[in-house]
C-alpha cells in the first residue's frame, strides 16, 4: 500500500462519496486535507472522523465553508487551504447535485438547467480554474525517481457522462461536460506537470443515488448485482490523485461494476 505524503482538498465533503474520499485521504497518509460544502455542520463531523483514522501523525484538516457556484467563495477555499497547508497536491472535485425531477427533453425550464449545472458544471470549472491556479506556482515533487509533479486533479463524473437515462438530460450533459472540461485541462497543464482525470461511478448508495429516483436503474445494478460503495470510489480518486498514477492524465476511469458493460 503506498503512502501519500502531500496536502489533499476535497469538495463536496460533507457526506457521500466526498465523506469517504476525506477519509480515504486521511487513511493514505496526507500531511493534511481541507475539506470543503455548504453544510458546515457536516464538515465539522466529516473532520472529527478523519482525524480518528489519520495515520499521519502531524495530520492537520481545515473545514471550509464553500459554495462552488459562487467564484469568490471558490477562491477563498483555495487560498484557505493553500495558507493552511502550504500546498495543493492532491484535489478531489466532488460537489454535484441530481436532478430535482424526472423532465422529459421537450419541457426542461432554464431553472432545472441552472440548479443543476451551476453546481455539476460551473462549479467543476470554477475549482480546476482555480486549483491549476495554484498548483502551477508550487514547486515540483519527485517521486521515486518518476517526473516531477505540481498536483494531480479529479473531477467526479459519472457513467452518465457516457450514457443517457430518461428525464435526466440537465444531469446527462453536466457530466458530459466535466468529461471535456477535464480532458482539455489535461491537455492543457500536462507541460506543467499537473494531471488531471475523472472518475466516472455508476450508481453507488449515497443520498444522491437516493433522490435520482427511478433515473438510478437500481434493479439493472451491475454485473457484481448490487450497487457500488462510496468507499469503491473513494479509493480509485486516491490511486488517481497519487504519484502511482503518474502516466495517468485526461482519462476518464469508469468505476461501476460492469453496469456500462452491457
Amino acid at each position: 500500500m503506498f503512502r501519500l505524503t502531500g496536502n489533499a482538498l476535497v469538495t463536496g465533503a460533507g457526506q457521500g462519496i466526498g465523506r469517504a474520499i476525506t477519509l480515504a485521504y486521511a487513511k493514505a497518509g496526507v500531511a493534511g486535507i481541507a475539506i470543503a460544502d455548504v453544510d458546515m455542520d457536516r464538515l465539522k463531523a466529516v473532520a472529527a472522523e478523519a482525524k480518528k483514522v489519520a495515520t499521519n501523525k502531524d495530520f492537520e484538516v481545515v473545514p471550509v465553508h464553500t459554495d462552488v457556484t459562487n467564484e469568490e467563495s471558490v477562491r477563498n477555499m483555495v487560498e484557505t487551504t493553500v495558507k493552511s497547508l502550504g500546498r495543493i497536491d492532491y484535489a478531489c472535485n466532488n460537489a454535484g447535485v441530481a436532478v430535482q425531477k424526472n423532465t422529459l427533453a421537450c419541457n426542461i425550464t432554464k431553472e432545472e438547467w441552472d440548479f443543476t449545472n451551476n453546481v455539476n458544471v460551473n462549479g467543476v470549472l470554477f475549482c480546476q480554474r482555480e486549483e491549476l491556479k495554484a498548483m502551477m506556482k508550487q514547486d515540483l515533487v519527485s517521486w521515486e525517481g518518476r517526473d516531477g509533479f505540481r498536483g494531480s486533479i479529479v473531477n467526479m463524473a459519472s457513467i452518465n457522462g457516457f450514457l443517457a437515462a430518461q428525464g435526466a438530460t440537465t444531469y446527462i450533459a453536466g457530466k458530459h461536460a466535466v468529461l471535456g472540461i477535464s480532458r482539455n485541462a489535461a491537455l492543457d497543464h500536462a507541460p506543467d506537470g499537473i494531471r488531471v482525470n475523472s472518475v466516472c461511478p455508476g450508481p453507488v448508495g449515497t443520498e444522491l443515488l437516493a433522490r435520482m429516483g427511478p433515473t438510478a436503474d437500481p434493479p439493472r445494478s451491475s454485473m457484481q448485482k448490487r450497487i457500488g460503495r462510496p468507499e469503491e470510489i473513494a479509493d480509485v480518486v486516491v490511486f488517481l490523485g497519487s504519484p502511482m498514477a503518474s502516466y495517468v492524465t485526461g482519462a476518464s476511469w469508469v468505476v461501476d461494476g460492469g453496469y456500462s458493460a452491457f
